[in-house]
């Protein structure tokens, strides 16, 4: 999908339930990439929504299949389920800093997402109040 020139990309975030704890999937297509671009959060989408922000890291990319996909995952590594899903837009990316514009398909309400990237494969997670 395209918006005056701006592409749109599809997502998903998968609560994944693993040795009776759940942390968070947010998954996208990424240009020029057929894999997801993976980020792990340690909490729920919810309270990435205030300005303190949160720890996340950046994980392996994940296969297309993931976008749809429900259910239980390889090699026991527990369970997961669609939390949210729609497309996004990568409204800048410098390399150290990734803010992506949410519109869920699911009538969630996201503000723009602003990763700072903090080394390794750690980021930094903060959803500014407009």
């Amino acid at each position: 999908m395209t918006s005056s020139g701006q592409t749109w990309l599809s997502y998903v975030i998968q609560c994944h339930t693993w040795q009776g704890m759940d942390h968070f999937d947010f998954m996208f297509e990424w240009p020029g990439s057929d894999m997801l671009r993976t980020f792990q959060l340690p909490e729920p989408p919810e309270r990435v929504c205030v300005e303190t922000g949160i720890a996340c890291r950046e994980i392996a990319p994940h296969r297309r299949d993931y976008l749809e996909y429900e259910g239980e995952v390889s090699r026991d590594r527990g369970s997961v389920a669609i939390w949210d899903k729609g497309l996004l837009r990568l409204a800048r990316d410098t390399g150290k800093q990734l803010e992506i514009e949410l519109h869920s398909n699911q009538g969630r309400e996201h503000p723009p997402w602003l990763f700072h990237f903090t080394g390794g494969s750690g980021w930094f997670l903060f959803a500014p109040r407009s």
